[in-house]
């Protein structure tokens, strides 16, 4: 039987416990372990070549990132979101990360678009494997937020990212929806650089919003609430509103802003 764990790559981790939390996440966010995989300990121990005890630490690790559940009676598998659990990671997502885009327009440096900048064109290549997509897709949304210098901000949207990836990865299936998603990372991407706090703001939320749309997600109540699908239209149409003459976003090293906690 295939082995839904990717090979550890360079440089090797520091740990057995280290390296099987990132095979198991990344199998994980990919969709290799989609919703409802019920997992043991014992065939874990086997296919990842670890004994018992990393494995153990390693699922309470991802349990308490949400990437995993487990059960009273230590069953351990990978949860399957209801739309209800859905649409409330989008609609803290929708409040938190215009804030984390508002902040990393004032400081994101040269390095951090060009690393965002090569997860776009990587995304692009991808849009036929949803797996690696979301992958992609997760990263390209840490390494915006990361921008923000906010530590707290982050490590509360790498975990709410990540609860979303398990969804979209077995969901998304549509490649022009892939593309159209990729076109609305472009737009804020270009507010960033501009050093515009106002747009990346705007087109964060309702790039976020579009999603829970484009999923087919509704609530009776939210702020998501009768969210028309509009994709890059109505993206475009805020960029317009929200996008204003700015000054020209110069490549901030990170030396010229004070220090802050990564």
């Amino acid at each position: 039987m295939t082995s839904p764990f990717a090979a550890p790559t360079p440089p090797a981790y520091r740990t057995t416990q280290e390296r099987v939390v990132a095979q198991l996440r990344q199998a994980i966010l990919s969709g290799q372990l989609p919703p409802g995989t019920r997992l043991t300990q014992n065939e874990l121990a086997g296919q990842l070549e670890a004994s018992t005890s990393p494995i153990r630490e390693a699922v309470r690790q991802l349990a308490a990132e949400g990437l995993l559940r487990i059960a009273p009676n230590t069953r351990v598998t990978v949860p399957v979101p209801t739309a209800e659990e859905l649409a409330d990671v989008y609609e803290l997502l929708a409040l938190l990360e215009p804030l984390a885009m508002r902040k990393a327009a004032n400081r994101i440096t040269a390095d951090e678009l060009d690393a965002a900048e090569a997860l776009l064109e990587e995304m692009a290549q991808a849009v036929d494997d949803v797996g690696r997509w979301s992958m992609l897709n997760c990263q390209l949304h840490s390494t915006l937020a990361a921008a923000s210098g906010s530590e707290p901000l982050l490590q509360v949207l790498v975990i709410l990212r990540r609860m979303a990836s398990i969804y979209l990865s077995v969901t998304l299936r549509v490649p022009r929806g892939l593309v159209e998603s990729g076109d609305e990372h472009r737009l804020v991407l270009d507010a960033l650089r501009r050093g515009d706090a106002t747009a990346a703001a705007s087109l964060s939320r309702h790039h976020l919003l579009d999603t829970l749309a484009t999923l087919g997600i509704r609530r009776g109540t939210g702020t998501h609430q009768g969210v028309a699908r509009g994709g890059l239209g109505r993206a475009q149409r805020v960029a317009g509103r929200a996008g204003s003459p700015r000054r020209p976003a110069t490549a901030r090293r990170r030396s010229e802003h004070p220090p802050a906690a990564r």
